[in-house]
């Protein structure tokens, strides 16, 4: 316990070292763009590997590494807890480092740490008590803007619906009432019209009265010129026969 809080305290002190585990393996990659959708362990020694890729789940990727540190001249830290504790695994590791230019030198961390770590770790766990804190104190200010957003975008929705209501409520009362207007300006069109019709019937039958009453008065005329002439057919047959009855006096 307290071994990679020891490393980084010392890759601090020391960056020309370069930190080798499952760790840096996994910072390596998020800082690379691949990243775990399903995250891993919290174990800092042996954290578990879920990218979705067979070169990282399956452990090449830290076959590869452990390859290429070997030959390679650098400082290296290499960060096993477990197996460095493994006398088997411990020699296999060194065995990795073989070539000359390699100086092997075993860190022991057991014991009371010093005051000086005590003292940096504490100050780190307040750190993160801090961040912790500053961070559940955005969260809550974040979910209080949103609930309040919430609520004010709600309110405007409601706004928009009640306009929206009346206005449709408006427009259909405005077409009614167009439609009621258009309904009755068509009654009374066909009143105009039906009365219109009366008078033109009435007009009608007054002309024709009229025409009737020409009528009689020219068959009034008629019959009494047919009698004027009677008459003077009377009177001509009557002077006829005094002339007649004249002439026979004569010849008598």
């Amino acid at each position: 316990e307290g071994t990679f809080e020891w490393l980084d305290g010392f890759l601090e002190k020391h960056p020309q070292y370069t930190e080798l585990s499952d760790r840096k393996i996994l910072e390596w990659a998020a800082s690379s763009g691949l990243w775990s959708g399903k995250g891993w362990k919290s174990s800092n020694d042996k954290p578990e590997f879920k990218f979705g890729a067979p070169g990282m789940d399956d452990g090449s990727i830290q076959k590869i590494i452990n390859s290429v540190a070997g030959i390679m001249p650098r400082n290296y830290v290499v960060m096993e807890v477990k197996s460095n504790l493994v006398g088997a695994d411990r020699q296999e590791t060194l065995k990795r480092f073989s070539l000359p230019h390699f100086k092997k030198v075993a860190a022991v961390i057991m014991g009371t740490p010093p005051a000086e770590f005590k003292k940096v770790q504490q100050e780190r766990i307040l750190k993160d008590k801090q961040v912790k804190a500053e961070t559940a104190w955005k969260m809550a200010k974040m979910e209080k803007k949103r609930a309040k957003d919430k609520v004010k975008q709600q309110k405007a929705f409601e706004e928009r619906k009640k306009k929206m209501e009346e206005e449709a409520k408006k427009k259909a009362a405005e077409a009614e009432a167009k439609k009621a207007a258009e309904a009755e300006a068509k009654k009374k069109a066909a009143a105009e019209k039906k009365e219109g019709d009366k008078e033109e019937e009435k007009k009608g039958d007054e002309k024709k009265e009229e025409e009737t009453k020409e009528e009689k008065k020219e068959e009034e005329k008629k019959e009494e010129k047919m009698e004027v002439d009677e008459g003077a057919k009377e009177e001509k047959k009557e002077e006829k026969k005094d002339e007649e009855k004249k002439e026979e006096e004569k010849k008598d």
